[in-house]
């Protein structure tokens, strides 16, 4: 695995724990000076249950679980 790829586990596992507005809020800010780090925050699970989501693949997107306002878990990239 490479640096880069390790370093963006880590920041994508930063963000559990955080509030979700305040998460997207700082991961645009963070991302758009840094075109690495995927743009995108897109709620796949929200209090236990499934939303809605496309098969497409995008790098840019890191799609999370979110309960009671709060990123829970990372579910994957893309």
């Amino acid at each position: 695995m490479d640096r880069e790829t390790i370093q963006l586990r880590d920041y994508h596992k930063a963000l559990v724990g955080l509030e979700l507005k305040f998460a997207q809020d700082l991961h645009k800010s963070l991302a758009e000076p840094d075109e690495t780090l995927p743009i995108i925050i897109r709620v796949l699970r929200r209090d236990g249950r499934n939303c809605i989501g496309t098969r497409d693949y995008n790098p840019d997107r890191v799609n999370v679980a979110v309960e009671n306002g709060i990123i829970k878990s990372i579910i994957s990239i893309g």
